[in-house]
């Protein structure tokens, strides 16, 4: 036993897929996503299609920390956000979610 504390280097990567909500406005969807405890997250890509299997990146943004939000001219009727990592890799991508008025 030790009273001590070591730091050493740490990553997270939850088990469970980030969470994504969205909201749209006059043609414009805004999604945001959380992936709690997930270290390794550079940039989020906004995706959108008529169905999860046609789904393509509409726009993207940096990773803000906790929760990260993207917007896009676009009227399709799902969206998701997906997470990458500095390189560009995929770490995860939500589920599909449908924006809300």
């Amino acid at each position: 036993m030790s009273y001590r504390a070591y730091r050493l280097p740490w990553s997270g990567r939850p088990a469970q897929a980030p969470k994504a909500v969205a909201t749209a406005k006059a043609g414009a969807v805004t999604a945001r996503a959380s992936w709690n405890g997930a270290t390794g997250v550079a940039r989020w890509q906004l995706l959108a299609g008529p169905s999860q299997e046609a789904m393509t990146p509409v726009a993207d943004a940096p990773s803000a920390g906790f929760e990260t939000a993207a917007s896009a001219a676009t009227r399709q009727p799902l969206v998701a956000m997906r997470a990458l990592d500095a390189a560009g890799n995929t770490l995860a991508t939500s589920a599909p979610v449908k924006p809300t008025a």
